[in-house]
């Protein structure tokens, strides 16, 4: 999300059942409104053991992304700001995120051969395995220009993250 030629990279590791990372989607956006054109979100996939429909969110907004990089981003804010919905019913999460997928305009037949065809699996994997090559034990895990995140540092915030690696 943001420049392709930003300065600062935020790279963010999240799992879609993960409270913490639905709370931190938005400090993350925020922040790189206020640093537009400088700063720039990278999404990897991070689904948790313990979260057994995150996977299959993971591929849901693969297949958007497969569409449009702007749909990736309008179906990671859906599954996020619905969570109680997409994940409340086990045998509804299909159908939560196909009604997600509609909602924001993806094109159905698109939609449901991709993620029919299991294409998305291998990516959400390629990023989980990057993940546990960084030694990630939880969500979220950010890095900001390949640094760590750790709120004890830098004000405790990304946006003081971000002013510090702008300065390096």
């Amino acid at each position: 999300l943001a420049s392709p030629n930003a300065a600062v990279t935020l790279v963010v590791f999240a799992d879609f059942m993960c409270p913490h990372c639905a709370a931190e989607a938005p400090v993350l956006r925020e922040a790189i409104k206020k640093f537009r054109g400088q700063a720039k979100i990278v999404y990897r996939h991070f689904p948790l053991d313990m979260h057994p429909h995150a996977r299959v969110a993971s591929m849901a907004t693969e297949a958007a992304l497969a569409q449009s990089n702007d749909k990736f981003w309008e179906m990671h804010d859906y599954v996020f700001a619905n969570q109680s919905d997409v994940f409340d019913d086990d045998d509804e999460v299909e159908e939560q995120l196909r009604k997600g997928a509609k909602k924001i305009g993806l094109d159905m037949v698109a939609y449901e051969a991709y993620m029919k065809a299991g294409t998305g699996k291998a990516l959400v994997q390629k990023d989980r395995d990057a993940g546990e090559a960084l030694k990630i034990t939880g969500t979220p895990a950010v890095f900001v220009n390949g640094r760590y995140y750790n709120p004890l540092l830098f004000g405790g915030t990304v946006d003081g993250w971000i002013d510090d690696a702008l300065r390096r």
